[in-house]
Order: C-alpha cells, then structure tokens, then sequence
C-alpha cells in the first residue's frame, strides 16, 4: 500500500513544552479525521513529525531532548533545515492552531503551498476553538 505523507506544522518556539503535547495529540487526530482532511482512502498515513526523533519517544523524553538542544545552542535555522527536508518529502501540510504566529510555522506554510501541497487546518475538523 502506497504512503500518504503529512507534515505537521504549528508552534514550537516559546511554548513551556514546546507544545509536543499538541503536536502528539496531532497525530490521533489526524487519523481520525483522514476522510475529511482528504487523505486518499486505503493509503497508509505516515507523520512527518518535526516535534519527534523517532516514533519511540515519549513525551517527556520529547521535552527533556527539545530542552537539552535548547540549552546546547542549537540554531532555529539548523531546525528548519530538517523541516524543510520534510515537507518537500510530503503529500500534505496540517497546521496546528497559533500556526499563524510562528515564523517557522509561516515559512513552512509558505513553503508548501508554493510546491504546490494541500494545507490543511487541523482546528477546522477537530473542533477546537479556531484562532485565526
């Protein structure tokens, strides 16, 4: 079965747990609504994740990871090198709410729609209350 790829983008920068929270809880419900964010049916989804290293994590080994990077000086721009990889890898980009607040968040928006991808607003679907 043929992988339908889906980059998550939203706020990371600023938020106390650098809102992995939100970004794992993407993933449940991404799946859930698959359908109605037009996920071709019978594809397997595959997260492209920028909040995750591997798909064994867990959370509190997100935050103290993203916490040690932090403290040892790691570049924003490093960051975005990897996320730009993803999205040009991706089928489709689903933003998180406050996307519209983080510059990295906008330049991956920017990025996907000039290549040419779907993004989607996961707070449409989801019923979270919608800030934009």
């Amino acid at each position: 079965m043929r992988e339908f790829k889906i980059y998550i983008s939203g706020p990371i920068t600023g938020h106390h747990d650098f809102n992995a929270r939100k970004f794992l809880d993407a993933e449940d419900q991404i799946w859930v609504y698959q359908k109605q964010l037009g996920v071709p049916e019978g594809r397997d989804i595959v997260y492209l994740n920028p909040i995750r290293n591997d798909g064994g994590e867990t959370y509190e080994e997100i935050v103290q990871r993203c916490r040690d990077a932090k403290e040892s000086g790691k570049a924003w721009l490093d960051y975005m090198r990897g996320d730009v990889k993803m999205i040009a890898d991706a089928d489709m980009v689903v933003t998180l709410s406050g996307w519209h607040n983080s510059r990295g968040a906008k330049v991956e928006v920017e990025l996907a729609l000039g290549l040419g991808l779907p993004v989607m607003y996961l707070p449409y679907f989801t019923g979270e209350e919608v800030d934009i």
